[in-house]
């Protein structure tokens, strides 16, 4: 196309108008035609471009509201009065909070997205304590940890592991059940923690 439109203005040079018209209008008319198809090609590699930045921007907010994940624990030993009867249990230290679905002021984790979640608690009964925990879910039993050291100086942790499907905005919580007794549930930083973890899986 170029050698062709090169000889083209070469010869129009010593062409007559009349010539230019009849003999060369072919060859303008192709370029004309080269640089519309051009043209239309860039508009579609834009429009291809804006299409990808657009499922780019999708997937980016869809890998957000997958990566849910925290970890929370009582920061200090805590009498065992200070745990009320079926009251939520707030864990006060938050290491992680990716998603923010973990609220320190009330101890509820909301789902921030539907989805398979996997929740864990720790609690650490110390000397001759015992206490109920209740993992809800909406109001409603999930799973159940009693650690017992009521008959003897020692510490006695209780664990639960709980896989769950939620609805996005699906409250998760832990609270004392109907037993707790003795002196007071360890946890902090030194030698155990009560704690509150969980992600979503998928």
């Amino acid at each position: 196309m170029k050698v062709s439109f090169a000889f083209a203005l070469l010869s129009l040079a010593y062409a007559t108008p009349e010539q230019s018209v009849l003999e060369y209008f072919p060859v303008f008319n192709e370029a004309k035609s080269n640089i519309d198809e051009l043209k239309q090609l860039m508009a579609d590699l834009k429009a291809e471009v804006e299409d990808l930045k657009a499922e780019n921007q999708r997937l980016r907010e869809e890998l957000n509201a997958t990566r849910v994940a925290f970890y929370a624990y009582i920061s200090v030993d805590r009498g065992i009065d200070w745990f009320s009867l079926n009251k939520k249990i707030i864990y006060d230290k938050v290491n992680l909070n990716i998603g923010d679905g973990y609220d320190v002021l009330t101890g509820v984790f909301t789902a921030p997205s539907s989805g398979t979640y996997i929740f864990n608690t720790v609690s650490v009964a110390y000397n001759k304590s015992y206490m109920t925990l209740l993992l809800k879910i909406n109001g409603n039993t999930a799973d159940i940890a009693f650690p017992d050291a009521y008959n003897h100086d020692d510490r006695s942790t209780a664990t639960t592991v709980t896989i769950v499907m939620l609805l996005k905005g699906d409250q998760v919580y832990a609270v004392n059940g109907d037993k707790k007794g003795g002196r007071m549930m360890e946890s902090g930083d030194h030698d155990a923690r009560c704690s509150f973890s969980g992600y979503r899986l998928y």
